[in-house]
């Protein structure tokens, strides 16, 4: 297990802790392990981010998603969570599985994301929400955008659409 920290196979060493976790371990050989598990695992979410980025870019929004589902479950609480759920609910709306997006956009807007994420999450839910035909749920999503980020780019868009909305339905 120490050649493969040593070597920095991240995958191999995520794989291989469950069966070294069985193993007779001093404290510190233990502490030494878990964190270079822990540490390969916020490197692969990093690095399966990126690539689900890259793949975006391309317009490959299904392997965009996968990247980014590999990404969540290897570090749930990674740095990188809130910009992984807003991307994959981006891919996920591409992939016209807006009720996927939603939950991912819930997800993210639970856990207070940073500010500059808000806005986007807010944005990209009541897109969705319209493509749903879920127009009570999509009004109120743009005015808690307006009412929260006034000062956003997204907020004269939402009054526009708020307004064609209460208009219509």
């Amino acid at each position: 297990f120490y050649e493969l920290v040593r070597q920095g196979k991240r995958a191999d060493i995520v794989d291989g802790y469950a069966s070294l976790a069985k193993e007779p371990l001093s404290k510190t050989e233990s502490a030494v392990f878990t964190d270079a598990v822990e540490r390969a695992r916020s490197e692969l979410a990093q690095q399966l981010y990126l690539a689900g980025l890259d793949k975006m870019k391309m317009q490959r929004w299904q392997e965009a998603a996968s990247q980014f589902e590999d990404s969540l479950r290897h570090k749930e609480d990674a740095s990188t969570t809130g910009p992984v759920r807003l991307a994959l609910a981006e891919t996920q709306r591409k992939l016209s599985k807006q009720k996927d997006a939603v939950a991912q956009l819930q997800k993210l807007l639970e856990g207070s994301p940073p500010r500059e994420l808000q806005d986007d999450a807010l944005y990209l839910m009541a897109k969705c929400q319209e493509d749903l035909q879920a127009w009570n749920d999509a009004k109120e999503t743009w005015r808690e955008l307006i009412r929260k980020h006034a000062d956003s780019h997204f907020a004269p868009e939402a009054r526009i659409l708020l307004k064609g909305l209460e208009l219509m339905h």
